[in-house]
């Protein structure tokens, strides 16, 4: 099922994410992201149980899919409702490794480009609330956000921009709906 917005919007009312939900809303046509089940979120949090906390309330309403500029990162890796495929965490955890991307930062979205967006996993169990990209191309961390809410705020601006330039078309899946 396709994540209700709206409900995101109310979730996080008074949140510097109130207003990003409002953008995706606003632009609904030109993302998928999924609505996530109480066990989807369950084994989000057992999973990235070091992830910065707005994360992990993000994962009450998103359970991953394509935002255009970045694709989020999921457990099921498939859509029940819509039968929609979008890429998981395990998939990158192995491509990551290949690609030199240490074991202390774990993949949780990707760029369009082909970046990882990574969260970072402490050896003495303190809570990191960065957001790391992880540039394939240089083979090291390019750019640091002070936490998630930042980074997901900037993607979002970013993809507006595009939809705004008309870089972006409407996900068909969507304009059969």
């Amino acid at each position: 099922m396709y994540m209700d917005c709206e409900e995101a919007k109310k979730f996080f009312k008074g949140s510097a994410m109130e207003e990003t939900c409002d953008l995706l809303n606003d632009f609904n046509l030109f993302h998928c992201l999924f609505k996530p089940s109480s066990e989807q979120t369950a084994k989000v949090k057992e999973r990235l149980s070091f992830a910065p906390d707005d994360y992990l309330k993000w994962s009450h309403v998103c359970a991953g899919g394509d935002l255009q500029v970045c694709e989020l990162l999921g457990e099921d890796g498939l859509d029940k409702d819509t039968g929609l495929k979008f890429s998981t965490f395990e998939e990158y955890e192995k491509e990551g490794k290949d690609a030199g991307l240490s074991e202390e930062y774990y993949i949780f979205a990707v760029s369009n480009f082909g970046d990882y967006f990574c969260f970072k996993k402490t050896t003495d169990g303190t809570k990191d609330n960065g957001v790391y990209q992880w540039g394939l191309h240089e083979g090291e961390i390019v750019l640091i956000w002070d936490n998630f809410t930042d980074w997901f705020d900037e993607q979002v601006k970013s993809w507006v921009d595009m939809i705004a330039d008309d870089e972006l078309d409407a996900i068909p899946a969507k304009l059969m709906d």
